[in-house]
């Protein structure tokens, strides 16, 4: 049987503290000590636990979240708001998996200076674990949810960001044209001389720049490559980067994979400031969500 009572005097915290920590008054306590409601003991302790823990947790917090926003009573707020809620411990653990895999990213500097492939790995788990918890019921393709986040949950400007320092290289090998299935000869090579005629288009879209990231972590997962994608240092020389992947749908489709060549000015300092930026718009909806349910 739980007492209540016995294990406050084990761990040396009086009734009064225990009282003030969870806002009910001292002969309340009391009252739930003495009596056998052993249900109303152990969720009076598992609250304070919690809170103590929370108070544990948000100068931690803090501390980490602080590099990612301008405004220092929103941040504290939604923190606040994360770890107290009530009817679901969700929040609270979104928040404690990105301080977690963020962190882990970033040590990976100190394990294997340069290794940007493991980074990522990393940062794209944190997406798909803020995704399985917000959803666990729903079955989403892990390439699904790297693109949704990169297309409808960091910012604009973020967005038009990473476009401006991602792009497809002179040197892709876009003009190996593969024929399509069902194409005729003279399609195809009808369709070679248009697109070799035309301009070479340096430009992609977020959602390329998602399958890029996707296949990075793929890369690391099933071959073990953690190598050779890098970001640059920042000092103004863009980094040529070649991966070998279906980066179309009709090439997914067709299971052909081609190698594509893109030239990255994007930092992995800005990379990672974007993901974060996201991840806290994506907790945020969350709670905002679980809110609108209780109306």
């Amino acid at each position: 049987m739980f007492d209540l009572g016995k294990v406050l005097e084990d761990l040396n915290i009086t009734r009064e503290y225990m009282a003030v920590k969870l806002g009910v008054s001292r002969d309340y306590l009391d009252n739930i000590i003495e009596s056998n409601k052993e249900n109303i003991q152990v969720e009076l302790y598992g609250k304070f636990i919690q809170i103590e823990s929370n108070e544990q947790l948000l100068p931690e917090l803090l501390q980490f979240y602080q590099e990612f926003s301008e405004n220092f009573s929103e941040l504290e707020s939604f923190l606040r708001e994360a770890l107290y809620y009530e009817d679901t411990n969700i929040p609270r653990r979104m928040v404690n998996i990105v301080e977690w895999l963020v962190t882990l990213a970033d040590d990976i500097e100190q394990i294997r200076k340069g290794k940007d492939g493991l980074k990522i790995f990393f940062l794209v788990v944190c997406i798909e674990s803020l995704y399985k918890l917000a959803n666990p019921e729903e079955k989403q393709s892990k390439m699904s949810v790297v693109i949704d986040f990169f297309e409808n949950i960091i910012c604009r400007e973020d967005r038009e960001f990473i476009l401006r320092n991602v792009k497809r290289s002179l040197a892709d090998k876009r003009f190996n044209i593969f024929r399509e299935e069902n194409e005729s000869y003279e399609d195809y090579e009808h369709r070679i001389a248009e697109e070799i005629d035309g301009s070479f288009n340096t430009e992609i879209d977020i959602q390329t720049f998602a399958k890029i990231i996707n296949e990075v972590r793929n890369m690391f997962v099933h071959e073990g490559n953690f190598w050779e994608f890098h970001f640059p240092d920042g000092d103004g020389i863009s980094l040529i980067n070649s991966l070998v992947f279906a980066e179309t749908y009709q090439e997914f489709k067709l299971k052909q994979k081609n190698e594509r060549i893109y030239e990255i000015n994007l930092t992995y300092r800005d990379f990672r400031r974007i993901c974060v930026k996201g991840y806290i718009r994506y907790i945020c909806n969350f709670l905002a969500s679980l809110k609108n349910q209780k109306l």
